[in-house]
């Protein structure tokens, strides 16, 4: 197991390339690209793999705000190489590794609407759904199936047995796991 003294920057300026996803070292401050978003909007917050080779993260398909579609990627440090994991046409968030770096447990929400002519989809009224993807395997499987609600970031137990998450909507929040 690799230890990293680093940690994940999103980087957003106005410039060309500014949605990339760098890594910063804490001891010397200075960042290196580890992935540019020109097929994505890097966002959200990036989860590390428990080894500290890996990152996964959410990006958007474009900076239109309203443009409700998102994926699940994984970067890998060594080579900067960039997988999509998601194949959900809407809305997928909140990536999180299992504690042994088998699984990452996201939130999706399907979205079946027709695209609008701009090629964006109408917003859609759905049910975010927990779904584990299985890394060795690279299978997702929707584990919310019985969830009457929209479970929000996802967090594992130490031990990887249970996943945390919230659900509920304005005041009303519940935990689960």
């Amino acid at each position: 197991r690799q230890r990293f003294n680093l940690f994940i920057a999103l980087d957003h300026r106005a410039e060309a390339n500014a949605n990339d996803i760098r890594i910063v070292d804490v001891e010397t401050q200075k960042s290196e690209r580890l992935a540019e978003g020109s097929a994505f909007t890097a966002g959200g917050e990036p989860s590390w793999s428990p080894d500290g080779l890996r990152v996964a993260f959410t990006g958007t398909v474009t900076p239109m705000t309203r443009d409700d579609r998102s994926d699940v990627y994984v970067a890998t440090i060594a080579d900067k190489r960039v997988e999509k994991l998601s194949t959900n046409v809407g809305d997928d968030r909140s990536p999180a590794w299992s504690p042994d770096g088998t699984t990452i447990a996201w939130i999706a929400t399907p979205n079946a609407a027709a695209p609008i002519p701009d090629g964006t989809l109408p917003s859609a009224v759905a049910m975010g759904r927990l779904v584990l993807y299985d890394a060795a395997a690279r299978r997702i499987r929707d584990a919310g199936a019985d969830l009457d609600t929209t479970p929000d970031r996802p967090r594992w137990s130490p031990d990887g047995s249970r996943i945390l998450f919230g659900a509920g909507s304005r005041v009303s929040r519940e935990a689960f796991a």
